[in-house]
């Protein structure tokens, strides 16, 4: 249904917004970018339609999504750049959802929990610093945004959001947003791997249904 859904968007972006159906662009590098960004989305949706679509091509999709919105801002002064990034936004709205469902449907979480026990292992192998092994793993399972500072990020927005009342049943919900989670949250589904420092177990939150990796360490 998402796939469907994300060709049938695909296809009324390109109906709407290739170069051929509006006006051309009176700046020559907007201009190309914009033909850059029909040829994406014909590109995606004719790759969809053939089951060629996975989670890596929806990932370099992003970047050269993000690259020519970047290339616009730094070779362009025209106003026409609201135009290219209006588009982008569009085309990247269309692939988000598709692209979430398709990470988790590939995602193996024993082949990622192995990784990262190797990581961890190779990690305390090297002494790094206690502060350090979290950013280690996170480059050594190859990936590319860091979750550690996007926590900061987020910090930092909310320090910084607006101040507003708050009722008391408000305050008792984020009082109990803010309670750290704890073992007897969550039900064991089952064993994932069991290695040198502890056991690996795929778990299920009692309330929310998320599923997690849980590590137990060995004492």
């Amino acid at each position: 249904k998402a796939t469907a859904q994300m060709e049938e968007r695909l296809a009324e972006f390109i109906q709407a917004f290739s170069p051929e159906s509006v006006l051309p662009l009176a700046d020559g590098v907007l201009s190309f970018i914009h033909h850059q960004l029909a040829e994406l989305s014909r590109d995606c949706l004719a790759k969809s339609r053939e089951g060629l679509i996975t989670s890596v091509y929806f990932f370099e999709l992003q970047e050269n999504l993000e690259k020519l919105l970047h290339d616009a801002f730094e070779r362009s002064e025209s106003s026409e750049v609201a135009f290219v990034t209006e588009l982008v936004k569009k085309l990247l709205i269309i692939i988000s959802r598709p692209a979430r469902l398709l990470e988790c449907l590939e995602f193996n979480p024993e082949e990622f929990y192995h990784l990262l026990e190797a990581a961890e292992d190779h990690a305390k192998e090297g002494h790094l610093m206690k502060t350090d092994i979290p950013r280690y793993i996170i480059s050594q399972l190859g990936l590319t945004r860091d979750p550690i500072e996007e926590m900061v990020n987020l910090d930092s927005y909310d320090s910084e959001g607006p101040i507003t009342p708050e009722t008391d049943d408000s305050t008792e919900g984020k009082i109990r947003a803010m309670k750290p989670p704890g073992e007897a949250d969550f039900q064991t589904i089952k064993l994932i791997s069991n290695g040198a420092y502890g056991a690996v177990y795929l778990v299920r939150h009692l309330e929310t249904h998320q599923r997690f990796a849980m590590k137990k360490i060995n004492k």
